[in-house]
């Protein structure tokens, strides 16, 4: 799949293979133009060794493995761990990059117009991620975990939503892909994240802020889309008594 000349810009839009080389520190090396051979020899890891765990991370992907919420055993703790954790790290972080990239728009906006884009990217970004959370927590996760408590309980399942559970989950599956666009423009904005040599550090902290960010994304969304609904559908065919969070079929 890959090789030592891959540009590492290739290999980190996927999330499994960005966690292998994050464990491996290649990730804080990084740079739009370094390919793995390159990045593996300023982190000081063999080559051979990144390519082995990269493709066995990528064929568990493939296979189902990682990435399919198996640690939160329930659909409740799946959607707690959601909230609690990435939509709470985004709303953190959505307030404290737009203070950072204000500041550097202000100070170098002038002579780097591109600062102005991703200002506006990240804006467009932070309201459409917002929005999103709230009809997922007010409407779809308490309807899921409804949902799973009832099948768990034997008792009358929660009225679907209009259109059955498929339309929100089309609606929402939608929106991440709006927010996968932004995010692929935001890395081409600013470069994959590579500040200019002269950039002082509110800079260089808005570049790495916003690395993290689509990191986090990446996770988040994968969990989503990878398990979440796919057991909020199973649960939502399967017969009363059977047990939560079963894997698709």
């Amino acid at each position: 799949m890959w090789n030592a000349g891959s540009p590492l810009r290739d290999i980190v839009r996927h999330a499994r293979a960005r966690r292998v080389l994050e464990d491996l520190h290649v990730e804080r090396v990084f740079s739009g133009d370094r390919t793995l051979g390159q990045g593996c020899a300023l982190a000081g890891c063999a080559v051979e060794t990144a390519l082995e765990l990269l493709e066995r991370a990528m064929a568990r992907g493939r296979s189902g493995g990682a990435d399919d919420g198996g640690e939160h055993p329930s659909v409740a703790a799946l959607v707690q761990h959601i909230v609690g954790v990435h939509h709470a790290y985004a709303r953190e972080a959505f307030e404290k990059l737009a203070l950072l990239a204000d500041e550097v728009a202000r100070a170098h906006g002038a002579r780097h117009g591109a600062l102005g884009e991703v200002r506006a990217l990240l804006d467009q970004l932070a309201v459409q991620q917002i929005v999103h959370f709230e009809k997922e927590e007010r409407v779809l996760f308490p309807y899921l975990v409804a949902l799973e408590t009832a099948r768990l309980r034997g008792g009358p399942l929660p009225q679907p939503p209009i259109g059955g559970l498929a339309t929100p989950i089309r609606i929402i599956a939608t929106e991440h892909g709006h927010a996968d666009r932004l995010l692929e423009d935001l890395r081409i904005a600013t470069r994959d994240y590579t500040p200019p040599d002269d950039a002082d550090d509110d800079w260089r902290a808005l570049y790495e802020g916003l690395r993290a960010l689509e990191l986090d994304m990446e996770r988040h969304l994968a969990l989503e889309n990878g398990s979440l609904y796919r057991r909020g559908m199973a649960l939502a065919d399967e017969p009363p008594g059977s047990a939560p969070g079963a894997p698709s079929r």
